[in-house]
């Protein structure tokens, strides 16, 4: 790879993927468990979460990412068929947010699938009621100030929601929004949320 042994040990010790939690590639079983350990462990151990390039984690009751988290996704897919939840809500969760508030990039290069209609690739599935991502949830701490580069969401009901409280400041790049039968984007903010939602490139 043209890396020292020094700087393959300091890669080693500064991420983390998701097979070191038991995470199998290929499969279509509920991985919930598996995905939301290793966001955890990342934020807890000072760690760089990276995705597997092009594999699907699929999860049955959605999966929380905090805004602190640092991650590179690298192109991985969290996916659900299982209606009536949310894939991805972007919130404090479970973990602790220190002060002072430090964003992380917790959905770079990540792609969140819904379903499509049967025998389509492109057709949203109008039985089909979970929602993509959504943004802030109550008791959540802030979501805001962040980056979020090449970020993709399709075949949800509604694609991606602003809630609250305290989501602001967010910026997007190359994101790829669509295939949603009811709403793209959606607002839903509470008090002091929505404010500077800008989409780029």
């Amino acid at each position: 790879s043209g890396k020292t042994v020094q700087e393959s040990l300091i890669s080693l010790e500064t991420t983390i993927t998701l097979e070191e939690f038991g995470f199998v590639s290929g499969s279509t079983s509920d991985q919930t468990s598996v995905i939301q350990e290793a966001i955890y462990y990342a934020i807890a151990n000072n760690k760089t979460l990276l995705g597997t390039p092009g594999a699907k984690g699929y999860t049955t009751t959605g999966i929380t990412i905090p805004p602190i988290l640092r991650a590179d996704w690298r192109g991985f897919t969290i996916k659900t068929v299982t209606s009536g939840i949310t894939a991805v809500t972007v919130a404090s969760g479970s973990s602790t947010i220190v002060l002072p508030y430090v964003p992380g990039t917790p959905l770079h290069n990540l792609n969140v699938e819904g379903r499509v209609l049967s025998g389509t690739t492109t057709t949203p599935d109008e039985s089909f009621l979970s929602d993509g991502i959504v943004f802030g949830s109550g008791g959540s701490s802030q979501v805001s100030d962040l980056s979020i580069y090449g970020l993709s969401v399709y075949g949800f009901r509604d694609a991606m929601i602003f809630n609250g409280p305290s989501v602001y400041l967010l910026r997007f790049f190359g994101a790829r929004i669509g295939g949603a039968h009811r709403r793209g984007i959606s607002w839903q903010a509470s008090v002091d949320s929505g404010e500077n939602i800008q989409f780029f490139g």
